[in-house]
Parts: C-alpha cells; structure tokens; sequence
C-alpha cells in the first residue's frame, strides 16, 4: 500500500498507534526523498493542525 498524506493524517486522527504514524512518516519521508519526489510534507502538518 502507498504511503499518502492522507493515511498518516487519518492515523493521527484516529490516535490509533501514534508511534507507527510516526514510523510510517519518517520511512515515507526517507523513500521520498531517496527518489528525489518534491513531495510537499507541509501539506501534512496542515491537515494534522
């Protein structure tokens, strides 16, 4: 399964196992990064705010 805004945001909503969130954050983070993506991760932080 793809890692999207949308599966993180609605993890921290749901305050279901935070620590994986962030896990599954971090890691998608790094992948993106890894593939040189420009991925807007402050989209995130609003959808989290």
């Amino acid at each position: 399964m793809a890692v999207t805004e949308y599966n993180i945001a609605d993890m921290f909503r749901q305050k279901k196992k935070p620590d994986d969130a962030l896990k599954l954050y971090f890691e998608s983070e790094r992948i993106l990064k890894n593939l040189g993506d420009k991925f807007n991760l402050v989209n995130i932080y609003y959808i989290l705010a």
